[in-house]
């Protein structure tokens, strides 16, 4: 399936838990579901994996999301 399961959304929601100002939480957990769910929506063959989320809050790190979108894929 292109939607975004729950067990991504449980992950999305586990991340960044190290950053203390919610706002910046908030904003880097929204890049990151629009990431995977922009991937898993133009790759429908790709299967999500738990940890999946790691490897993409590493490329968000030092890219910006069209980027990340191009590395992950």
């Amino acid at each position: 399936s292109s939607d975004v399961c729950s067990s991504d959304l449980k992950d999305v929601n586990r991340s960044y838990s190290y950053i203390k100002l919610q706002d910046f939480k908030e904003k880097k957990k929204t890049q990151l579901l629009r990431v995977l769910a922009c991937l898993f929506e133009k790759n429908p063959n790709l299967i999500y994996y738990q940890g999946f989320h790691d490897i993409a809050i590493m490329v968000l790190s030092f890219s910006r999301e069209s980027l990340a979108l191009l590395i992950l894929e």
